[in-house]
């Protein structure tokens, strides 16, 4: 079943504590080319950071977390709008509306044709740090330093990053966090294993 939002929302807490004040970005993954690149597995999975954090498996999708070392902290989810005539094809999307709320437990939830600009707003002041998340496949090379963008953070291949803005990585914070497993990812891991079980069992009393 789905991860409660309540247990998503502390993660995010958790989070925007460890950046202290600066402005974190974790991005959805994108669609993969199952003719091309990967003929034997899916055309999509999700970034292991972005679902942590809302629990959702949803392409073109962005988590912003605004950390304030004196003011409150918000999050704003963005959601791709939905493509009724895309969906033909694809099945129901997520949209930017009470669901993706409801899922996530995040209560600011836009467009995501809207962060662009929302985005340059937030980096405008003076001296902000960015914090942005290197894929995973990028990490071995780049040693998780987004600054050598755009081969670390392609996001940042994307934005008008302000001169002055100090640029690190979001990545790592998500990684401390997801070494502690909370009761949830306990049950799942525990179900994963047992399923897994069973099916060797079966596998070999398939081949007596």
């Amino acid at each position: 079943g789905p991860v409660p939002p309540e247990l998503l929302q502390q993660r995010r807490a958790r989070l925007l504590d460890r950046i202290g004040d600066g402005i974190a970005v974790v991005r959805a993954a994108e669609p993969r080319s199952i003719e091309g690149d990967y003929p034997q597995d899916s055309d999509y999975r999700e970034s292991n950071d972005f679902f942590y954090l809302t629990g959702l498996e949803t392409p073109g999708a962005l988590l912003v977390l605004l950390a304030h070392a004196s003011a409150p902290d918000s999050v704003v989810l963005y959601v791709p709008e939905r493509d009724p005539a895309a969906e033909v094809w694809t099945g129901p999307r997520l949209g930017p509306d009470q669901e993706a709320q409801r899922i996530t437990g995040v209560d600011d939830v836009r467009a995501a044709e809207t962060f662009a600009n929302d985005i340059a707003g937030w980096l405008s002041g003076a001296g902000r740090t960015l914090f942005v998340d290197v894929p995973m496949a990028q990490r071995p090379a780049c040693g998780g330093d987004p600054a050598r963008a755009p081969e670390c953070a392609p996001l940042l291949a994307l934005l008008d990053v302000p001169a002055g803005t100090r640029v690190a990585s979001v990545s790592e914070h998500v990684a401390a966090l997801r070494l502690i497993k909370d009761a949830d990812e306990l049950r799942r891991l525990r179900e994963a294993v047992r399923i897994t079980s069973a099916a060797h069992h079966a596998a070999a009393a398939a081949l007596e």
